[in-house]
This record gives C-alpha cells, structure tokens and sequence, in this order.
C-alpha cells in the first residue's frame, strides 16, 4: 500500500514537472492607436471604432479568444469595450484589429466642456488592452499618448 502511494505522489510530480517545462514565455504583444471612427446607428448612444495596429514580437502565430479594453482622455474614462472577433496575430508581423466601443456620454460632455475652454491643450490619452490569447496567458498592455488632429476631429463632430 505505501509504495503505491509513493509511486502514485511520484507520477504526478513527474506530471507537474513536465506540464512546467511545456510553459512557453511570450513578449507582450504591442497595441498602438491608429484612428478613431464615429459609427452610424440606431443606438441611442454614440458608438465608436477604434482602429488598432497590433504588433506580435512572438515566433508563433497566436489565436486570440478576445479582447477587452478602455480608452481614457485625461482623466475621463472615454470609451470602453469587448470583441471576440480578434484576428490570429501572425509571428513576428502587425495586425489591424478594429473593435466597436460604447461612449461614456457624461464623461464626454465633461472632456467637450474642457476642450472648449481650453481649445490649445494637448490631449493625453490611455489606452488599456486585454488580449486573450488561446492556450496563452492574457496581456494587459497599457499604452499612452497624444490625440493628434485626426482623433481629436473625431472626437469633437460628435457634440
């Protein structure tokens, strides 16, 4: 009886050991923002696509399950959204991924007002991804920047 416990406590460390030596370590893939669109609806709130190029420093391709993320202006949680319709990132390449988000209206309003008063600020935002790839650990990637006239023009057709 003891040796069948002692051999059955070494098989699953043996298991353990070489589940652990399988693990692949991945680069954090990175998602730079590359445009803003206003999407026409029937929705009672603004809705927006937020163009993506996504960069995979990895040697493989990765199949991702989804994608969440927030997009931030200052210090006003903008927009926010889901998609699982993510296309495979290839090895070593760029990707464009857009995905559809809902507007925060009041924090909107508030960052509207703000570049109404001060037209000439520069406009900061964040953008905070969740990419969740299929057998893989998911990424949380945070990138940060300025708003350049293009995407502020998006912004401010929809007042």
């Amino acid at each position: 009886m003891r040796t069948l416990s002692h051999l059955l406590v070494g098989f699953t460390l043996l298991a353990a050991l070489s589940g652990c030596a399988n693990v692949i370590k991945l680069e954090e893939p990175k998602v730079n923002l590359v445009g803003i669109e206003s999407v026409k609806g029937n929705s009672m709130s603004p809705r927006f696509v937020l163009r993506l190029m996504v960069t995979n420093p990895n040697d493989r391709d990765l199949d991702i399950e989804g994608m969440a993320f927030d997009f931030n202006v200052g210090k006003h949680n903008l927009m926010s959204g889901v998609a699982n319709n993510i296309p495979t990132l290839t090895a070593y390449g760029e990707t464009a991924v857009d995905v559809e988000a809902s507007i925060n209206v009041i924090d909107m309003v508030m960052l509207v007002a703000k570049f109404a008063e001060s037209p000439n600020d520069n406009l900061t935002y964040t953008l905070r991804t969740r990419i969740d790839p299929k057998g893989y650990m998911a990424f949380d990637i945070k990138h940060s920047g300025q708003l350049d006239k293009q995407l502020e023009d998006a912004f401010k057709t929809k007042r």
